[in-house]
């Protein structure tokens, strides 16, 4: 998809997501798999500042030229690029933004200058990198941040070819979802190499790039362990190449044809490649230990970063009736991903039907990082209290993942255990009507 301009818009720039961190380009703050900062109904995907957020102007030029620039996502690769021409197109300059699918816990943006005529002079760009960007927005927006930063360091990554400053930040999350206390700040760590404030393409030169990668994981280590990887890839062309062959493999393994209508075929294409970049497509890549998925909202990773918009990215109904049909269709691992996000945390909805005086367990309409109910406020006694068909729909899902993967090892460790207590929690719920002698499920609403 393409515009006619660069799309400086923020709200109508695409996310973009690889299973670990999610994103809006050239938005302020980027979000990570199950990292959620607010105690209960105030819980919301805690913010990171993005680093990787950098624009290019012309004003270290002499004569600062008008640029033409084209913004287009290309699904197929999942990557963003903005295109600008010089003058005459005396100069063309091209900017990547993706999060890698194989160093996961990457964001890669690479810009590259190239000259398509002889020039007297220098082309030079101001990039707006700024190497203290993690601890001065966490202090100047406490209430929307959502990481605070603790510590910051520096140190240099040598390649073969190259030598790279690198810097580190490290925090934790404001608040604990679970005010009793089961739950804890969590550590986050970001990394990024330094970018020149100055982007120079010299006369002598016909083609110049600069690479930008940004990291974050709650380990420090596992961090820089992809951020140095991706660094000793010299080649920029190499390293798309690594993102870009994941997701071909994807697009190769499935795909929805539409004839006649090629609009809605690219809506359709462009709403499933949405909905799996929630997943790890490249989880086997460089993970040294199990992944765990942290849930599915409706706007997937790249939003819900404040306690207003975007469900604050809670899991909900949406999950198994809307989205998990269509990921249980296109990958069973996927799907038993998102099933298994509710299995982890079945002794938080156990403790949810006990308070009401049940048995078995009552999932909450809103789920997060912890399991229990983190509806806002003004919704508990209107919506979370009577919308309990949330734990019906997540039998739905049991039953259409067995059905479609006639799994038997799954059922016997996932999905019957689990299936087994949702039914404990609807007995309990049955009472008798001395009118009509049949039993009913009174005081919740009906899914639609």
């Amino acid at each position: 998809m393409k515009t006619k301009d660069d799309a400086s818009n923020e709200p109508w720039l695409p996310t973009l997501a690889n299973g670990h961190l999610g994103f809006t380009v050239f938005g302020d703050a980027i979000h990570m798999n199950g990292l959620y900062n607010g105690q209960l109904g105030l819980s919301h995907r805690a913010r990171i500042a993005n680093v990787a957020n950098l624009r290019i102007d012309a004003g270290g030029n002499p004569r600062p030229p008008t640029l033409v620039g084209q913004s287009r996502m290309d699904f197929a690769r999942g990557t963003f690029f903005v295109d600008y021409r010089g003058p005459n197109n005396s100069y063309r300059v091209t900017q990547a933004i993706y999060p890698h699918q194989l160093y996961n816990r990457d964001i890669h943006l690479s810009i590259t200058q190239a000259s398509t005529s002889p020039t007297s002079e220098d082309i030079v760009f101001n990039s707006t990198a700024d190497s203290v960007i993690f601890i001065s927005r966490g202090a100047e927006r406490p209430s929307s941040s959502g990481v605070v930063a603790a510590t910051k360091d520096e140190y240099s990554a040598a390649t073969a070819e190259e030598a790279f400053q690198v810097h580190q930040a490290c925090g934790s999350t404001r608040e604990p979802e679970d005010p009793s206390g089961r739950s804890q700040p969590r550590q986050v760590c970001v990394l990024w190499n330094h970018v020149p404030e100055r982007l120079t393409l010299k006369r002598s030169e016909r083609t110049v790039s600069y690479k930008f990668i940004m990291t974050a994981d709650e380990s420090a280590g596992r961090a820089r362990r992809d951020l140095e990887q991706a660094l000793r890839i010299a080649d920029d062309d190499e390293l798309l190449r690594r993102h870009t062959d994941i997701w071909a493999s994807f697009w190769n393994g499935f795909d929805i044809q539409l004839e006649g209508d090629p609009d809605l075929e690219q809506t359709v294409r462009a709403s499933l490649f949405y909905l799996i970049s929630n997943f790890p497509l490249g989880i086997n890549g460089t993970d040294d230990e199990p992944f765990q998925f942290g849930g599915l909202s409706p706007t997937g990773l790249g939003r819900g970063g404040s306690d207003l918009d975007d469900y604050e990215g809670h899991s909900f109904w949406d999950t198994e009736i809307w989205m998990f049909p269509v990921v249980n269709l296109v990958e069973a691992r996927f799907a038993e991903m998102a099933i298994d996000y509710r299995f982890r945390r079945m002794d938080a909805a156990r403790e949810y039907a006990r308070a009401g005086g049940y048995q078995g367990v009552r999932y909450p309409w809103e789920s997060a990082s912890t399991g229990i109910e983190v509806t806002q406020p003004d919704y508990m006694d209107s919506v979370a209290a009577f919308q309990q068909h949330i734990t019906g729909d997540i039998s739905f899902a049991l039953r259409q993942h067995l059905a479609t993967t006639q799994n038997l090892d799954w059922l016997r460790t996932r999905g019957c255990p689990l299936a087994q207590e949702i039914a404990q929690f609807w007995a309990s719920r049955l009472s008798l009507d001395p009118v009509t002698g049949l039993y009913d499920i009174k005081g919740q609403f009906p899914g639609r």
